[in-house]
């Protein structure tokens, strides 16, 4: 599709900003398809959206302030990157339905169209576990069916990444369970891992080949260049916050019911309270 439309991959926001541009005045098919409709968590796959506008608009130190509660929502830096999120794939013919086509499409379904006979969009922005739920047949990479890029930065060099993690926990502590945790923590395990596919190591001595195919190295080379990680922003508040009043917020902004100093002000407002009384020490 971007071949033969001569669309170039994007390196910086401005460049996608354009390029959505492009294709929304275009009329053929709109930038986007979005969906963020999940049941009791909808609402998630924005904060996913705005917390990679957010890293990526102040760096990963204050993406971290803003995630535990020392930077605001209502601070102007972060509204910029709402606002950005908005522009991108909020305003009308951005995305797919438009708004009500966004807030009723299942997460999991929302990808589908991009890979129609007759594509009703040309993007779709989601985590890598969304080749989960692509038709089986359907290749993913550089000569496949539909290829991936990472959602660029400020400027054109490698930006840096909100990621999911898996953790081994320890509870007790003897020579065989320290040999086990030491044994997951070393390549060799992670070599066998990767080779089921569905995971990624960040042990560099994991060698490339022992990823099933070459969209899970596009992945792995992604890690590899990025300045920085940082864990989802969401998923570091409260429960209550990050995981319903969060989710339940921005899907009334995403819809319109709500304005943003209004939605800023009702997860300011919930995680200052949620906040423990300072000690006495």
């Amino acid at each position: 599709m971007f071949a033969d439309r001569d669309w170039t991959i994007p390196t910086t926001l401005d460049e996608l900003t354009v390029l959505v541009e492009r294709i929304a005045a275009d009329g053929e098919l709109a930038p986007w398809c979005l969906g963020i409709n999940a049941g009791s968590a909808t609402g998630w796959a924005a904060t996913d959206w705005t917390e990679d506008l957010v890293l990526r608009s102040i760096g990963p130190d204050r993406y971290q302030q803003w995630a535990t509660g020392e930077i605001e929502f209502a601070d102007p830096a972060i509204a910029d990157a709402f606002a950005q999120f908005r522009a991108l794939t909020l305003d009308p013919g951005r995305t797919l339905g438009g708004i009500r086509g966004i807030v009723e499409t299942p997460v999991d379904q929302a990808i589908l169209p991009l890979l129609d006979e007759t594509p009703g969009c040309a993007m779709h922005r989601q985590a890598d576990f969304a080749a989960n739920w692509i038709p089986d047949g359907t290749t993913i990479g550089p000569d496949g069916d539909v290829d991936v890029f990472v959602l660029p930065g400020i400027t054109d060099s490698a930006p840096p990444l909100v990621v999911g993690g898996t953790q081994a926990v320890q509870f007790q502590t003897d020579n065989d369970t320290n040999a086990l945790l030491n044994y997951l923590a070393s390549a060799e395990a992670a070599t066998i891992w990767a080779r089921q596919g569905g995971f990624i190591s960040l042990n560099h001595l994991v060698p490339d080949d022992a990823y099933p195919d070459d969209h899970f190295r596009q992945l792995t080379a992604a890690i590899d260049q990025a300045p920085a990680i940082v864990f989802d922003a969401s998923d570091q508040m409260p429960p209550a916050i990050g995981a319903d009043l969060l989710w339940d917020e921005i899907t009334a902004w995403v819809a319109g019911t709500d304005d943003y100093p209004t939605f800023a002000s009702n997860i300011d407002n919930a995680r200052a309270a949620n906040e423990p009384p300072p000690s006495d020490s």
